[in-house]
């Protein structure tokens, strides 16, 4: 069951998925853009849990956002969604499986965590990552999906992932819009020839402003687990490759911090 959105205006400015380094512009669509335009069932694992996060600061501006219950009453989602420049946050809401006006479920933020209070700086984007808590308001509840709550460095690469956003490239971010069979690259170390942040894993997931706090999600024997947090883009030369490179945050900081948030 869904109903339409009127808690909310529906045009918003999208904050950006991220800023290089350097300042330079971005490129979020790695070589082609291969998001597939046509529609998938919402209804269904992993997507369920998934949806817009859509936020308001005290000085009015808006956010919009993508995040995923990771328990019945916590979101996870990029942290620079929640820190506003000059303002503070005043109130939002996360609605699940959220597709043009209508959504499954309704959910009011009640307060944060965040990984870092300066996610746009260099050393910030490694820990960019916020954990919501929220209180269902409306509609069904979905099955959180899990964090595999590991550091970037204890993953096996490439690491074979979907990316589910809600970009501002797609109709405002008001449709979802997914990368089936990207990748985690490579975790960026003082090694790497990258002017990546150090820490931050870098992907080939397509994606645009709005889908800050995707999750890059790995199917796995028994289901489904969020490997990292989609935050930035950012142009770079990486392990030879030429051309921009995305990156992410992983989930072992963030998978600790949701055992002890109460």
């Amino acid at each position: 069951m869904k109903r339409l959105l009127s808690t909310l205006v529906l045009f918003m400015s999208m904050i950006s998925c991220g800023t290089s380094p350097s300042g330079s512009a971005v490129k979020t669509i790695i070589g082609n853009d291969d998001r597939p335009y046509q529609s998938y069932s919402l209804a269904v694992a992993p997507r369920n849990a998934i949806g817009r996060l859509m936020l308001t600061s005290k000085n009015g501006s808006e956010v919009g956002c993508t995040g995923t219950l990771v328990r019945a009453d916590v979101v996870l989602t990029a942290a620079h969604c929640l820190v506003f420049s000059g303002d503070s946050f005043d109130f939002g809401f996360f609605y699940s499986a959220y597709d043009n006006g209508n959504f499954t479920g309704e959910y009011k933020v009640k307060s944060f965590v965040l990984g870092t209070t300066s996610p746009s700086t260099v050393a910030g984007r490694k820990s960019d990552w916020a954990l919501v808590k929220v209180e269902h308001l409306w509609g069904e509840q979905p099955a959180p999906l899990k964090m595999a709550g590991l550091a970037g460095s204890a993953l096996s690469y490439p690491v074979t992932v979907d990316l589910e956003g809600y970009s501002g490239d797609r109709q405002g971010g008001e449709v979802p819009s997914f990368h089936f069979g990207c990748r985690l690259l490579k975790t960026i170390t003082s090694a790497t020839v990258s002017n990546a942040p150090l820490g931050t894993i870098a992907h080939d997931c397509d994606a645009a402003p709005g889908s800050s706090g995707a999750p890059l999600v790995q199917k796995i024997w028994s289901g489904y687990q969020i490997v990292a947090v989609n935050t930035a883009g950012n142009n770079d030369l990486f392990e030879g490759l030429t051309g921009p490179i995305n990156i992410a945050a992983d989930t072992r900081d963030a998978a600790r911090a949701l055992t002890t948030l109460r």
